[in-house]
């Protein structure tokens, strides 16, 4: 009897050990994939307005949308006449609380001079090319100073506030190659 009633016992403890450490893994899990895709996030925006040029950005509080050079294959499109990058495609990080996507939309005449970027609310109806995330509590893009130019991202995925969740603030400074 006694026996029975000591394995019961180290039977709860082990249990109790065993759904801790489940908890406990599940946590760091969504503290990984946070990171993962917060830190993504901010190298890939950072990149793309760093080869886009301060006059094809455009911010409201949908998200932020810039022209790109990029061909499909990774290559970068020059027009050789007018010795200008060619702008090939916008594209927008659009916010849509809790979701991030990125979505692409091309130039209908590829040129040096693609004219005004359109408004990321417009980019709502556009097939999303990548979902960066679905825990964005944040995504906050401005331009903090016009000369020279300097765009200030903020962004927040997950919860900063919940103990049983996870999340993390990043903040970076990126200024276009003009």
């Amino acid at each position: 009897m006694v026996a029975a009633f000591i394995m019961g016992l180290i039977s709860i403890i082990a249990f109790r050990i065993m759904v801790e450490g489940s908890q406990y893994l599940r946590l760091n899990q969504l503290a990984i994939d946070a990171q993962r895709s917060g830190l993504a996030t901010m190298s890939q925006l950072g990149a793309g307005l760093q080869n886009s040029r301060q006059d094809l950005i455009r911010t409201d509080a949908s998200g932020v949308v810039f022209a790109s050079p990029f061909k499909p294959d990774g290559t970068v499109a020059f027009d050789v006449t007018d010795n200008k990058l060619e702008w090939r495609k916008w594209v927008c990080y659009y916010y849509a609380p809790p979701v991030l996507t990125r979505r692409e939309l091309d130039i209908a005449t590829p040129s040096s001079s693609p004219g005004a970027p359109p408004a990321p609310s417009s980019f709502g109806g556009v097939p999303v090319a990548k979902m960066l995330g679905n825990d964005f509590t944040r995504f906050d893009i401005q331009l903090v100073t016009a000369t020279p130019p300097l765009w200030s991202i903020d962004v927040t995925v997950g919860t900063m506030t919940d103990t049983s969740r996870y999340g993390i603030e990043l903040h970076s400074d990126v200024s276009p190659r003009n």
